[in-house]
């Protein structure tokens, strides 16, 4: 039996908010405050029994 972690990383869809060169109201909310920034989702995971990492991107 192997144990395998998994983090993920980010809830927002492609880039994350707020995206590049985008002033929509919910991109220039997320510029003026941070707290509604979102990192684009990502996960990783880990094997112990494979000694190696695994990434990939989530698409909601």
């Amino acid at each position: 039996m192997c144990d395998v972690i998994v983090n993920i990383i980010g809830t927002a869809q492609d880039a994350g908010i707020p995206h590049p060169n985008c002033f929509c109201k919910n991109c220039m909310r997320a510029i003026e405050d941070r707290k509604y920034r979102r990192f684009a989702a990502f996960f990783s995971d880990y094997s112990t029994s494979f000694k190696g990492v695994a990434f990939d991107r989530c698409y909601p």
